[in-house]
């Protein structure tokens, strides 16, 4: 089995490979899949999503924003403490304007601080997933955290460009997806 840091290698690669054009049809693609998939969680109120560092070829969730307010939904991104190490869970507002953080990630201009035990679906940043609900993320162990803290009942769904590896390595510490959306579909891994 590759370590993590030979397949974070290896996926940064692949993530610069792609086209500014294959970017947005797979991020179109992804955003389909992840709407049939809301439509048909009624329950669902409060999701939290990542905004795409752009450097880093991510899915671009900024093109989910509206059609996520339009559904009626509230929802929520995260501002990176680097200090303390944790995730602190902002509200976005619609019409947000954003400028760039701490790694180039997008931050409201306008923040307000929430209150994350109110989040029922999460989108999560990935490198690399296999069908067991591993993941391979960056290394900071900012989502694991913040994800450890939710309830178990807390869809979390990653975001990919590429199908899963066969297996992961995994620590005890890191928390599994429930999800995975691909431009080929959905992956219930629970």
């Amino acid at each position: 089995m590759e370590s993590k840091d030979t397949l974070r290698k290896k996926y940064k690669a692949l993530r610069k490979s792609l086209s500014e054009s294959d970017i947005k049809k797979e991020s179109e693609r992804i955003k389909g899949h992840f709407f049939s998939f809301l439509d048909s969680k009624s329950q669902t109120c409060h999701i939290h999503t990542f905004l795409p560092i752009e450097r880093l070829n991510e899915v671009d969730t900024l093109c989910f924003l509206d059609g996520i307010w339009e559904r009626g939904h509230v929802i929520y991104t995260g501002l990176l403490d680097s200090e303390k190490k944790e995730m602190k869970t902002l509200r976005l507002v619609k019409g947000s304007k954003f400028e760039a953080g701490e790694y180039g990630i997008p931050v409201p201009k306008k923040t307000e601080i929430a209150d994350w035990r109110k989040i029922d679906l999460v989108l999560i940043p990935l490198l690399a997933w296999d069908q067991s609900g591993n993941r391979i993320g960056y290394g900071k162990g900012y989502y694991d955290k913040f994800l450890a803290n939710l309830s178990e009942g807390v869809e979390r769904i990653g975001l990919s460009f590429f199908p899963p590896e066969e297996n992961l390595p995994s620590e005890p510490h890191d928390v599994k997806l429930t999800h995975v959306i691909t431009g080929e579909g959905l992956t219930n891994i629970r």
